[in-house]
């Protein structure tokens, strides 16, 4: 989080490593004349989902992205080739699912930039020789549709990834692969625009393996 000064014209708060700022009247208006205590009632009140992310673009640039307090939200006034984009702050930053009617079947990730970098994280740190089985899908940052368990496990004999039932996969990876999988992600993470990567070379030939950012948001629905 990236915090300006907290009085005049120039004061706002937005959230570090993402274009998403508001001016500091939400913290000036959280009724303390303590900084301190503002600043954590607003930490507080994004994990609460009492704010919105909104962003206003025209005829495909953005023109702002702002966050807003949520007392029923009831949009800007926009003109008539403007587009307004509202979500919650506290959406799923990483959904995992499993789309058997994909052109072909494809075990999905997809998520917020915040949500891969997590992932990237959760991969560089397999790489240092975690051991055991870790359920991606118990994660708490973690959304899995319809039951999905997805476990990933540090196997130095070889990648591959299998399907047991229709709604349980086993991955398994070398340390090697877990780290280049990290850095996979993470540059689908910075991307600037909508993307994806798939993992072909460990998916077996009827099953596509794939993260993505920007690109199926409306499946969260």
């Amino acid at each position: 989080m990236e915090i300006g000064p907290l009085d005049g014209d120039d004061s706002y708060v937005g959230l570090l490593g993402f274009d998403w700022h508001t001016h500091a009247d939400l913290l000036t208006d959280a009724k303390t004349t303590s900084a301190a205590r503002a600043i954590f009632a607003f930490i507080l009140g994004i994990f609460q989902g009492d704010y919105l992310l909104v962003e206003r673009s025209k005829n495909g640039v953005i023109l702002e992205k702002y966050i807003e307090e949520d007392p029923g939200y009831v949009g800007m006034n926009v003109e008539e080739d403007e587009k307004e984009i509202v979500c919650r702050v506290d959406k799923p930053e990483l959904t995992i699912g499993f789309f058997p009617e994909f052109h072909d079947p494809t075990l999905l990730l997809w998520g917020t930039r915040f949500g891969l970098l997590k992932l990237a994280g959760f991969f560089a740190s397999l790489s240092k020789g975690v051991s055991g089985q870790v359920l991606l899908s118990d994660l708490s940052w973690v959304e899995a549709r319809k039951g999905l368990k997805v476990s990933i496990a540090i196997d130095e004999n070889g990648d591959l990834i299998t399907q047991n039932g229709r709604h349980c996969f086993d991955w398994k990876m070398t340390s090697r692969r877990a780290y280049a999988a990290s850095e996979i992600i993470e540059g689908v993470a910075w991307s600037e625009k909508p993307c994806h990567n798939c993992f072909d070379d460990v998916a077996p030939d009827d099953l596509t393996l794939m993260v993505s950012k920007g690109e199926y948001d409306d499946l969260r629905s």
